[in-house]
């Protein structure tokens, strides 16, 4: 049986002073979610670590405001007493203070403190924008991509069922026991920016993935055909010349169907044909991790590498993959082409959202 001291939430950091857990304000609204991985990532780092970073929350008018910095941690710890029976001694937790004159500037004070473990949200973006008075063009500025249609994404595309791309076009797709959640998006995983169009029903996760896997182990060619639809219909609109674009996808890893077909490989050369642009394979994957050498579970490989691109391929690449889950591999290969080139990185699904 766990003892109880388990279950307590163990503070190691000093701040400007304590507030109670019930009294510190989140201002974020919906602009970020945090995914169900992120949410076990940090639990995990603060039961060993116990809670080491103060929150940092604006003072304004004299007055405690909300949080600048530290809203993962603070939702965290609020989901672990609430739902999980943690207890947080004195209930209170350290913060450090941060003037700011206005609303505005606490506002941008907090984009500027967007942490690794949620994920901007376009529909909590616009609002956000909207209550810190903050022009949405220059939310999007660390996305420079030549040719990416900035006007066309702040009117609104990625939002639901946007341009007719709401119901997938063939049977393989729509037969999903749960159903996927079509919401194109941009997301942010550490140092990479990357588009998805659809994500995880939370509740139905089990029965997608599984039907995933049968696509996955036949090399299923009208599952693969449906979801490059998707992606050149989202590209093409994104992207106002297709000029000098040419198309890639992660290397090869264990992920290889029966007839021998890479899934992912099948849905980007089926998206560079709908598009009517090139697809060059330019990646080897990495040594496999002994057992001793991984670091988690999903740490079975090491980073791939760059081969040097192959004669005619541009400098502006393409970058789809089926499923991202933690964003580490988009990440890597992303990193990779960055050095030779401009890249945009699309995924068809991202993980999903803690509910």
């Amino acid at each position: 049986m766990s003892n109880s001291i388990d279950k307590i939430i163990r503070i190691t950091c000093e701040g400007a002073g304590l507030m109670p857990l019930t009294e510190i304000k989140e201002l974020q609204g919906q602009l970020k979610e945090l995914s169900v991985e992120g949410y076990g990532e940090l639990k995990r780092s603060i039961l060993e670590h116990g809670f080491s970073f103060p929150i940092e929350v604006a003072v304004i008018g004299g007055r405690p405001f909300g949080v600048l910095d530290g809203h993962q941690r603070l939702r965290t710890v609020r989901e672990m007493v609430r739902r999980e029976g943690y207890s947080l001694p004195g209930g209170r937790l350290p913060v450090c203070f941060t003037q700011c004159r206005d609303r505005e500037q606490a506002g941008r004070l907090i984009l500027h403190a967007i942490s690794q473990y949620g994920r901007v949200q376009e529909e909590g973006l616009y609002s956000f924008a909207h209550d810190f008075k903050i022009d949405p063009k220059n939310l999007v500025s660390d996305f420079d991509i030549p040719d990416f249609d900035t006007e066309r994404f702040l009117t609104g595309y990625f939002g639901d069922g946007a341009d007719g791309l709401d119901k997938p076009a063939s049977p393989a797709i729509a037969d999903y026991a749960g159903g996927l959640i079509y919401r194109p998006t941009l997301n942010k995983e550490r140092s990479c920016i990357f588009a998805s169009i659809r994500k995880w029903r939370v509740s139905t996760k089990e029965a997608d993935l599984a039907r995933i896997r049968e696509f996955k182990e036949k090399g299923d060619q009208d599952a693969a055909g449906s979801i490059a639809g998707e992606m050149a219909a989202m590209i093409a609109a994104m992207l106002k010349n297709l000029s000098g674009w040419t198309v890639t996808n992660p290397p090869m890893g264990t992920s290889i169907g029966r007839g021998g077909e890479h899934f992912a490989t099948l849905i980007a050369e089926k998206t560079a044909e709908g598009l009517g642009i090139p697809h060059l394979p330019v990646f080897t994957p990495g040594a496999r991790k002994t057992t001793k050498e991984r670091k988690h579970p999903g740490d079975r490989a090491y980073p791939p590498a760059l081969t040097i691109p192959p004669s005619g391929a541009g400098d502006r690449f393409l970058l789809i993959d089926d499923v991202s889950t933690t964003g580490t591999t988009i990440e890597q290969c992303a990193g990779l082409l960055g050095t030779v080139g401009t890249v945009f990185p699309i995924v068809w699904i991202y993980k999903e959202a803690l509910e």
